[in-house]
């Protein structure tokens, strides 16, 4: 439907399925901030986020309001984070399909999954009849995918979405951006953009003598998986304020929060909301707790201490997702099993040593580009 309505090149909308966030988010504020001559519009899916953006001084309309409806049937670019669902599938017709992605891929993913309950979804005749009487988000082509390096894109982009490589713009991620600013710029741009809670949550961060970020990522075959641990955050949370030291739990967008309840008991463990923006947290951090995330790949550019809890690899390699690539060849830092040594790594991670070769290998195959211009060569491609 969208193809019936002309689009306008300089009306760009840019959206997000969890919120305001991700790269969408950071390349948006780029373009409001430095490219007046495009009208950047953020496709909010509520009515409180479009509000919030508003009162920032930039333009935001809620995904089914009138005016976000035709916003999107207006406009030529599109950028988002997953699919055009991001923004509103319905007008996506005729728009020119930017997918920005949200991850460095170590899982494979889409048409690369050959095992496991995805592998199959694309052959079975359901999807077939589908495709074929129907027009669905899984069977999206993109004019363009955001990549970090040419390396990930041959090595996963051009067969997973099937994107041709030529289409893959190897120019990095946006919110990767805010890793490289100085204190100066980061400062005033959260004056801006970012929400006064996230803005107290650093101030709180800042207070104590060492932050740590523990981001575990989803589980297609074990959703639970952390109440299934039976992990005592009661107990580490004793030790962690002797330390003075705040561990923040990140969990992946479909983890339900409900299964760390135990945290809300405790000083020293903060629970972020899986919709808060993690970026501009990142930078006032002294080391990452991960375990198959691609925020390793993400956090190796702060060049700061990892610990890989990989206490279920075998059972994640079975069971849930095969990788592109073997684990230890990606790894810079200690690769653990047990909440033991996790906590040896929160408390005593001076003595932890890391390998810098590897961690400027993977940062070198990874990463095209090491800087804060993403967004910058993102605008500047679509608008010369």
């Amino acid at each position: 439907m969208g193809k019936c309505f002309p689009r306008n090149s300089k009306i760009w909308v840019f959206g997000s399925a969890y919120g305001f966030e991700g790269n969408s988010k950071y390349l948006y504020c780029y373009t409001v901030e430095h490219t007046p001559d495009i009208r950047a519009i953020w496709i909010a899916g509520s009515r409180e986020d479009s509000r919030n953006i508003c009162s920032k001084g930039a333009e935001a309309y809620y995904r089914w309001s009138i005016q976000g409806i035709w916003l999107a049937f207006r406009s030529k670019y599109w950028f988002f984070n997953v699919c055009s669902s991001d923004v509103n599938y319905v007008a996506s017709g005729g728009a020119w399909l930017v997918n920005l992605w949200h991850g460095v891929p170590l899982k494979k993913i889409h048409y690369d999954v050959e095992s496991f309950s995805n592998a199959n979804r694309y052959k079975k005749l359901s999807y077939i009849i589908r495709k074929v009487f129907l027009y669905t988000p899984d069977d999206e082509v993109y004019e363009n995918l955001v990549s970090t390096s040419k390396h990930v894109s041959d090595m996963s982009f051009s067969s997973a979405l099937r994107v041709p490589a030529e289409q893959c713009l190897n120019f990095g991620y946006p919110r990767l951006d805010p890793l490289f600013w100085d204190q100066e710029y980061s400062a005033k741009w959260q004056m801006r953009w970012s929400s006064i809670d996230e803005q107290k949550f650093i101030k709180k961060v800042k207070t104590y003598d060492k932050a740590f970020i523990f981001m575990p990522t989803w589980r297609d075959h074990a959703p639970h998986f952390i109440k299934e641990q039976h992990w005592d955050f009661i107990g580490l949370d004793k030790k962690l304020a002797k330390k003075n030291t705040i561990l923040i739990l990140k969990l992946h967008p479909l983890t339900p929060l409900s299964l760390v309840k135990s945290v809300q008991d405790c000083s020293n463990i903060e629970l972020l909301d899986s919709g808060k923006d993690v970026y501009c947290i990142l930078p006032h951090t002294h080391g990452l707790i991960t375990d198959y995330s691609s925020i390793m790949f993400d956090y190796a550019l702060l060049d700061r201490p990892i610990c890989y809890f990989a206490h279920d690899l075998d059972d994640y390699l079975d069971k849930s997702r095969e990788f592109y690539m073997p684990f230890d060849e990606v790894v810079y830092g200690p690769v653990v099993t047990t909440m033991e040594q996790v906590e040896r790594f929160l408390l005593n991670h001076e003595s932890i040593t890391d390998s810098n070769e590897a961690r400027e290998r993977i940062k070198d195959l990874y990463f095209d580009y090491k800087d804060h211009d993403s967004s910058k060569r993102i605008v500047a491609h679509f608008t010369q």
